[in-house]
């Protein structure tokens, strides 16, 4: 687990600036925190990506967790309670 810490922090930080930018061109919505909106984003990813590490029966496949993944995907483009763009669909 150690070995994912700095790429995800990498990642993390590259999404985070990418909202700043937002703001900073108004694309993005000002009242919402950059870092808070990317942990709130990735957080359905942290708790799916681990099923695939669970012990025989209970691990979930790559096929099953790459349909989990696009599933949750696909909630959160349409769904979103406080999307942190302008123009998106809820807000």
């Amino acid at each position: 687990m150690a070995r994912l810490a700095e790429p995800t922090r990498e990642q993390n930080a590259k999404l985070t600036d990418a909202l700043r930018e937002g703001i900073t061109t108004e694309t993005a919505r000002p009242d919402l925190d950059p870092d808070d909106v990317v942990s709130a984003l990735l957080a359905p990813f942290n708790g799916l990506l681990p099923l695939a590490w669970r012990p025989r029966d209970l691990r979930v496949d790559a096929e099953n967790l790459e349909r989990l993944l696009t599933t949750d995907l696909r909630r959160e483009s349409r769904g979103s309670p406080t999307p942190p763009f302008r123009g998106s669909r809820s807000g």
